[in-house]
């Protein structure tokens, strides 16, 4: 072979080879490219799950608060309805009391006020 025809085939060849390294390169870039799409939606997917969970737990959270605000109106409701129904009895029992003693009311109703004006004059 003459030597002209021996660089003709090493140039070939490394054109050749420069081509594979070129078409190699592409196809590790795209299959890169193709992997970052990949994660890209699985993370979108992690997201929307994470987010879904979140949603769950506040109205978890939300509906345990209204169930506890409920229960303590029950509650205070009840508590309110026993002390009116006290304080009913007790002015009945000091209206009764009255009405059978009126000189022993008007002494304690006296002692009361002499206490509390010489409560506010100390001030």
């Amino acid at each position: 072979m003459s030597r002209v025809a021996s660089e003709k085939i090493i140039d070939s060849a490394k054109e050749t080879l420069a081509d594979a390294k070129a078409r190699l390169a592409g196809t590790d870039s795209e299959a890169l490219a193709a992997q970052v799409e990949q994660l890209r939606i699985d993370l979108a997917r992690i997201s929307d799950t994470l987010q879904g969970m979140g949603r769950a737990q506040g109205e978890a959270v939300a509906e345990t608060v209204r169930s506890q605000a409920a229960r303590l109106y029950d509650i205070s409701g009840a508590t309110l309805t026993a002390a009116a129904d006290r304080a009913s009895a007790t002015a009945t029992e000091a209206q009764e009391l009255v009405r059978r003693q009126p000189a022993a009311a008007v002494g304690l109703a006296a002692g009361a006020g002499l206490l509390a004006g010489l409560f506010l004059a100390r001030k």
